[in-house]
């Protein structure tokens, strides 16, 4: 058995757990993680279900883990091809980020939302991005 089969193994058995106990947080929290052993794997479908799935019980139990969810939803899309969407997803994660001053999240999510306009091919707003990116990097380090 593999690396990434042991791991969802161990997040499902976590995620029956903590649903168990009410914890919503780490439900969410593995949820997460198994969309992102997915999207590893090129199961962009699956990774988006779980993404998804995580954001349903965030936004039900209001736990404000959106920037980051909305942060792999931009990755599963971008990895499927559909780079509006993935540009709509980073804009929400950078927007988020930007209101609640997360420096790291503004560095991300700016590179990120870069990749996809490059492959829009609209390369000044995908410069102009880097470069907020690498401004953000330079001064928080």
């Amino acid at each position: 058995m593999g690396e990434f089969a042991k791991a969802e193994i161990n997040l499902f058995k976590a995620v029956e757990i903590y649903s168990s106990t009410g914890e919503q947080e780490k439900v969410v929290s593995a949820l997460s993680d198994l969309g992102n052993i997915s999207l590893a794997q090129g199961k962009t479908v699956e990774a988006g279900k779980y993404i998804l799935k995580a954001f349903s019980i965030t936004r039900q139990y209001k736990l404000g883990e959106e920037e980051v969810l909305y942060g792999a939803l931009g990755d599963v899309h971008f990895s499927q091809g559909d780079f509006k969407q993935a540009a709509s997803d980073y804009t929400k994660a950078l927007d988020l980020s930007r209101e609640s001053q997360d420096q790291g999240g503004v560095e991300i999510y700016s590179s990120n939302l870069a990749r996809v306009k490059t492959e829009q091919q609209e390369y000044s707003e995908a410069a102009k991005l880097f470069r907020d990116s690498a401004d953000v990097f330079l001064y928080w380090g």
